[in-house]
């Protein structure tokens, strides 16, 4: 007699186990690689940020001898395309770092100082140095 073929019960669990297994190790090591991403990110928008703060005291002391900071940051979150991953209150900024950390930075239009304002320290030390 003629006899279909197919999988047995046994087979599919095997395989749905083994495929539990892979993504179990898989999926915890993409994020990590996400959030590693994000924060390289994130530290090369900071490094360019201070930079154009920096750079806009020095085109002002050459246009008009007064050097001054910009008195917010928003035109340089716009000119380097970033400002939509920014949110600001006053003169704090917010930006996500990792999926489950945002961190905060203050700017002193004053000083020009763009800098972490984290409780954690070490994150900010990661994001900065």
């Amino acid at each position: 007699y003629y006899m279909k073929k197919s999988f047995t019960l046994l087979e599919i669990i095997f395989v749905i186990s083994v495929l539990a297994i892979l993504s179990s190790v898989a999926i915890p090591k993409f994020i990590d690689s996400l959030n590693s991403a994000n924060i390289l990110k994130v530290r090369s928008d900071i490094s360019m940020i201070r930079s154009n703060i920096i750079q806009y005291k020095e085109d002002k002391l050459l246009k008009a001898s007064i050097a001054t900071y910009p008195t917010s940051i928003d035109n340089i979150l716009d000119l380097l395309n970033i400002a939509s991953q920014w949110s600001k209150n006053n003169n704090l900024y917010t930006i996500k770092l990792t999926s489950t950390s945002n961190v905060e930075f203050k700017y002193d239009s004053n000083t020009g100082i763009f800098d972490c304002t984290h409780k954690k320290q070490d994150i900010c030390k990661e994001i900065t140095q």
